[in-house]
């Protein structure tokens, strides 16, 4: 989109088809430099914004205009560029913020001149995320020192390169880093010198060669370095020219071409003693390693180069149809890669609740996405805990012991973070394993993360004996929430014989529980969700079911209860009435009473085990002794039944 703004005092002209137009130069432009994968369209001018005051920069535009750039659908990104009247006020042809959707253009809104075109494109590149390409002067010994000069590159359009009207359309070319960093190159177009070696390189924008496209030289795990190849031929044919032919005549132009090394951004502190150090302008996307900041930025075949760890690059040959080759000589690698300490690890691993905007450490609750299925969290492992004074060839992700992931080369592969699919609750120890190209490996210290179901609250459970406390009971409900509903299950014995809703309660009752076995069963809550309590458990103790001369149950032992007798007396008897007969059952001896502390009393021990239900009836027989008679007791009858 683009808007016209008329800074109080000052007029401004933008119309539709000179807009049209410029942004047509420049979508030619971007789809001659990505192969086709960038392209901008046209879509509105915006009536004129005349802000109280005057827009002079960058920022100053959502303001003015009142606009927010909103992409349509099937486009990633939507920008607005606002044009005002070109004024010394503001000390540039063109502003941007590097990633930003707003672009402020100082005058240049023409077409009888490439130069808006030219300043657009430039601009635009930051908003894709471009910085600056500078060049720079090293010194040949270590340490390595370079001076730089901004926009020093005369091989990119984020430099200096010209627009180059060597065909119509415009031509405005980037250098292979920089597709790169605009994610337009294939992974088979990158190749990474971690180890000695001759490697061969593609022109950038060769169609027919098979070979890599950028070669990167990576120091304390970052690509410090860039080599690649262009050759001055095709719409490249500029880059050797020192002078072309613009709109007003012929322009003064540096030649660039042939193979190149840049020195990137780098941003770690590991190992800040192995990088280079740039003085003059201290911002560095890329800085093009030229043999000075004024003359051609051209280098030699055979040219060698001392790198900041002591490394060595070759110029070995270039040829724009077969292709150029180059000799890296890295030093023997004898240090594993290094892991952030425990603390700084385990600050960086993160449940991922929005991926990338919103996230959280310690437990994480585990909620539904509907009632039968859970919602499980990601965690976000960064994989910079580890680092290397070259560059990690691997990284292995470990959760609770298991390898389950890994990731080749992440810097390389611009990788910052492994996203780990959680399934299933619990705790989750996680642990990196990094590798080097040499070999060597080392693990971080183990950081954990916890998650938890989420559940509703348990009832209030009342427990209390039912009509008969030992094979009975009644169970209390006092739910959580009205729209709780409750299960009563995994009765470890009985039956339930009602439930009974009243005044908001619940109220069970179990009935034909086992007599002098402990009762349990589970209640279990559940709302609307699927959510649940996790289950209450319910235990009750019946009272202790036994046998009497009265009374019995099949299966029970029955004791009989033979009273006290005076010491001395004889064996007793229990005999049963059959028919009209009485019937030995059990003898027994005479006993100490274990209750008593004296010996004035006896008492016997008979025990009777019954396999069917009926009615028994019993006496009690003792025997004539040294010291008194024999004696029968009174009848009684005995009760057994099924418990």
């Amino acid at each position: 989109d683009v808007v016209p703004i008329a800074n109080p005092g000052v007029t401004v002209e933008v119309t539709e088809e000179v807009s049209r137009q410029i942004i047509k130069q420049v979508d030619s432009a971007f789809n001659d430099a990505t192969g086709g994968q960038i392209r901008f369209t046209f879509r509105k001018l915006h009536p004129i914004s005349s802000p109280t005051t005057a827009a002079l920069s960058v920022s100053d535009i959502p303001k003015a205009t009142g606009l927010t750039p909103v992409p349509d659908p099937g486009f990633e990104k939507a920008i607005l560029v606002g044009v005002i009247a070109k004024t010394s006020a503001a000390e540039f042809a063109g502003q941007a913020i590097r990633g930003g959707n707003y672009v402020i253009m100082n005058g240049n809104w023409i077409l009888t001149s490439n130069n808006g075109a030219s300043v657009l494109f430039h601009e635009l590149g930051h908003s894709l995320g471009l910085g600056h390409a500078n060049s720079t002067v090293c010194t040949t010994q270590l340490p390595i020192v370079c001076e730089q000069r901004e926009y020093g590159d005369a091989s990119t359009r984020m430099g200096h390169f010209p627009s180059a009207w060597v065909t119509n359309p415009m031509i405005a070319r980037l250098s292979a880093t920089e597709l790169d960093k605009l994610k337009v190159l294939q992974k088979e177009s990158k190749a990474v010198a971690a180890e000695s070696g001759d490697y061969k390189l593609a022109p950038v924008y060769s169609k027919e060669t098979n070979l890599p496209k950028v070669l990167y030289i990576p120091i304390g795990n970052e690509l410090t370095y860039s080599i690649e190849y262009r050759p001055a031929i095709g719409n490249d044919s500029s880059l050797s020219q020192s002078k072309i032919s613009g709109y007003s005549g012929y322009i003064d132009n540096t030649p660039s071409h042939g193979l190149q090394l840049r020195i990137l951004k780098t941003v770690g502190t590991q190992f800040k003693e192995l990088q280079p150090t740039l003085t003059n302008y201290k911002d560095l996307e890329t800085a093009l390693v030229v043999p000075t900041l004024t003359g051609d930025q051209t280098q030699p075949i055979g040219k060698v180069f001392t790198l900041s760890d002591g490394s060595t690059v070759t110029f070995l040959s270039a040829d724009p149809i077969t292709g150029a080759t180059v000799r890296v000589q890295r030093s023997p690698d004898k240090d594993a890669p290094l892991a952030l300490s425990a603390q700084a690890w385990s600050a960086q691993a993160w449940w991922v609740i929005i991926l990338g905007k919103e996230k959280s450490t310690g437990n994480r609750t585990i909620y539904k996405k509907n009632f039968d299925t859970w919602d499980y969290p990601v965690i976000e492992i960064p994989v910079n805990s580890v680092t290397d004074n070259r560059l990690v060839k691997l990284v292995q992700i470990e959760v609770n012991g298991e390898v389950v992931g890994q990731i080749d080369t992440p810097s390389l592969n611009q990788i910052e973070n492994y996203y780990y699919q959680t399934t299933k609750d619990g705790r989750f120890t996680l642990r990196l394993i990094a590798t080097d190209f040499a070999g060597l490996s080392t693990a971080t210290q183990p950081t954990s993360l916890s998650s938890i179901y989420n559940n509703i609250l348990s009832p209030d459970l009342r427990i209390s004996s039912g009509k008969d406390p030992r094979t009975s009971l009644t169970l209390i409900v006092e739910p959580s929430s009205e729209k709780t509903k409750y299960v009563l299950d995994k009765l470890s014995s009985g039956k339930i014989a009602s439930i009974i809703e009243k005044s908001g309660r619940i109220e069970y009752a179990i009935t034909n529980i086992t007599r002098n076995q402990k009762f349990t069963a589970l209640l279990t809550g559940t709302d609307e969700m699927g959510y649940t309590d996790w289950g209450s458990e319910i235990k009750y103790e019946p009272e202790t079911t036994g046998c009497t001369n009265k009374q019995c149950f099949v299966g029970y032992q029955w004791t009989v209860d033979t009273g006290l007798w005076v010491t001395g007396a004889g064996n007793m008897t229990l005999q049963e009435r059959i028919g009209s007969k009485w019937v030995n059952i059990q003898t027994a001896k005479p006993v100490a009473d274990p209750k008593s502390t004296t010996k004035k009393y006896v008492t016997y021990v008979m025990k009777v085990n019954y396999q069917t239900p009926g009615k028994h009836t019993y006496r009690l027989s003792i025997a004539d002794s040294k010291k008194y008679s024999g004696r029968i007791t009174s009848t009684f009858t005995q009760v057994v039944l099924l418990p």
